[in-house]
């Protein structure tokens, strides 16, 4: 049975600045960034999950954090977080909302992974890490003391990190402007 005691997150307080509109609203799978990552979460075997926003972005029917501080970046929503009840958890994997495309099937491997001892786990494909991280324990005291820049590279870089060998390329896609979107193959 997989572990089913961590915590999940998708940030979506950023301003969305290079976009032109905010990410967690934009169309994907028939439906938009943010539902289609929460969907992903909902089949997940997790204990707490979250949306982190913006007091500009409020967004109906999830679970939100609103973060008053979004110009300190995703480390300052990753902080809320922890703050808000995941620090509970053994472990919290964190998702990007401009990350949509990450496969169901490495979102798993990385909650599998959990049960080996780890500080932080992470995706990779064909020798290259991506995202999602997932976060154990050991980091959330780092990630509560991270500055704002580089936030949570901070962290990564003073930990040991797992990787686990995903067959999904898409742990390296970052959907942060028309351009990204229409090389993806999305509408802009």
């Amino acid at each position: 049975m997989p572990n089913s005691g961590g915590a999940g997150v998708i940030l979506a307080a950023g301003a969305s600045s290079r976009m032109g509109r905010p990410k967690a609203l934009l169309p994907y799978g028939g439906t938009t960034f943010v539902d289609h990552l929460w969907r992903l979460l909902e089949q997940l075997p997790l204990a707490w999950k979250r949306v982190v926003t913006s007091p500009a972005l409020p967004l109906d029917g999830y679970p939100c954090l609103v973060n008053p501080e979004t110009e300190r970046g995703p480390i300052g929503s990753l902080q809320l977080a922890l703050r808000s009840g995941a620090d509970r958890y053994p472990w919290l994997m964190v998702l990007a909302v401009d990350r949509p495309t990450i496969a169901l099937s490495t979102l798993q491997a990385l909650i599998d992974a959990t049960r080996q001892p780890g500080e932080l786990w992470v995706p990779s494909y064909q020798g290259r890490r991506g995202h999602p991280v997932v976060f154990g324990r050991a980091c959330y005291p780092d990630l509560l003391a991270a500055p704002d820049h580089p936030g949570a590279r901070w962290v990564v870089q003073r930990h040991v990190r797992t990787e686990v060998p995903v067959d999904d390329p898409a742990i390296f896609d970052q959907l942060d402007t028309p351009a990204d979107l229409k090389a993806a193959g999305l509408s802009p």
